[in-house]
């Protein structure tokens, strides 16, 4: 009875081991074809970033440079942007509101496309020509200054 029962526990034992070691080896593969799918899923070219994630911005890139411009026009010509821009541009739609929404963008874009980019927004007068720019570097420029 013993050696029936010492038997009897040892195939258990084998049994529940080898039922570990099968769902190890899944988990494993799964795993590590998740994170093959998400690493090459991810991987946008910064004008499909653009296209999908901004696309009430008119976007342009410069590879060599590794800038990004996202375009946007205003409803003033651009000698009235010199003039009174200073007047209409101030509090929520002073160009220092939108450093925040360009290093935001910066970061993303580096995350799902893979490389660094320094984003530039800029806000284009009636006869495109700059109003404003800002920079996720922190550089501001506005013609009224």
């Amino acid at each position: 009875m013993k050696k029936g029962l010492i038997i009897a526990v040892a195939v258990i034992v084998v049994v529940l081991i080898a039922v570990c070691v099968f769902f190890g080896v899944k988990f494993l593969s799964l795993y590590r074809s998740a994170d093959d799918t998400e690493s090459t899923a991810q991987k946008l070219s910064v004008q499909d970033y653009a296209a999908q994630k901004l696309p009430e911005f008119d976007c342009s890139y410069d590879e060599a440079a590794g800038a990004m411009t996202l375009s946007r026009s205003a409803s003033l010509s651009y000698d009235d942007a010199c003039a009174i821009g200073g007047k209409v541009y101030v509090d929520e739609l002073a160009p220092e509101t939108y450093l925040s929404q360009v290093r935001s963008i910066s970061l993303d874009v580096e995350v799902q496309c893979g490389s660094p980019v320094t984003v530039v927004l800029c806000y284009r007068s009636t006869d495109g020509k700059p109003i404003f720019t800002v920079s996720s570097g922190g550089e501001i420029w506005a013609c009224w200054e």
